[in-house]
């Protein structure tokens, strides 16, 4: 089983401040009921949609599922892996359990998508890399710390997502 690369608290960020979560209204009142709106084990599931995703996008490059890694005396994931979970969950929740029949994504959510599908890109190319997490590209005798990563193939320069 993968792991989880964020937390519910990651997410929780990135969610809109109306959304209810599970637990977060432990005493709802007749005259403020404040439905749940999402519950725990659906964040669990879309955190583990999107590190099974991130998991097969980075498999030619690292050893997966990735490492935590120590930064600054807490032991977490690299801080890139962490916000793209984080915000590829809160963009799935989103979609699938908070939009009508009209299927809108604001702005700033469409933005927060593409920062985080352009950094796992920047990853898979190479121009990125995830600090504390074993490169498995390189050549037999010289691993790739002391030489940059071989690039992934591109199309005009960028990678072929989508």
């Amino acid at each position: 089983m993968a792991r989880l690369y964020c937390s519910k608290q990651d997410v929780k960020k990135y969610l809109p401040p109306n959304i209810t979560i599970e637990g977060d209204n432990p005493t709802p009142s007749y005259r403020n009921p404040a439905p749940e709106t999402v519950f725990n084990i659906d964040i669990d599931y879309f955190i583990q949609q999107v590190s099974d995703e991130i998991d097969g996008s980075l498999a030619t490059q690292y050893d997966v599922p990735l490492k935590k890694v120590n930064f600054d005396g807490e032991i977490v994931y690299p801080k890139p892996i962490l916000e793209i979970t984080a915000i590829l969950a809160a963009a799935r929740i989103y979609e699938q359990k908070l939009q009508g029949a009209d299927r809108q994504m604001s702005e700033a959510l469409k933005d927060r998508v593409k920062w985080a599908y352009d950094q796992l890109d920047r990853i898979q190319d190479g121009s990125l890399r995830i600090y504390g997490n074993r490169n498995t590209r390189g050549d037999r005798f010289v691993r790739s710390t002391i030489r940059n990563i071989p690039r992934n193939p591109t199309e005009g320069g960028k990678s072929r997502r989508g």
